[in-house]
């Protein structure tokens, strides 16, 4: 029985630290992405504004 807790409280520790990892790779990988999507959407957004007076080429 002893084992089988103590089996638990480590599976418990590398999953916050698998958690933890993954994370800081999303941190990492995720947000840089959004937010070069989204200032290209919005450069696009502001680039259709200024083209709706003129027909496209």
């Amino acid at each position: 029985m002893h084992s089988l807790q103590s089996q638990k409280q480590i599976l418990n520790g590398s999953l916050l630290i698998a958690l933890y990892f993954i994370f800081w790779i999303v941190v990492t990988v995720v947000l840089p992405i959004l937010s070069l999507g989204l200032r290209l959407y919005t450069k696009e957004q502001g680039i259709l504004k200024d083209h709706t007076k003129e027909p496209e080429a």
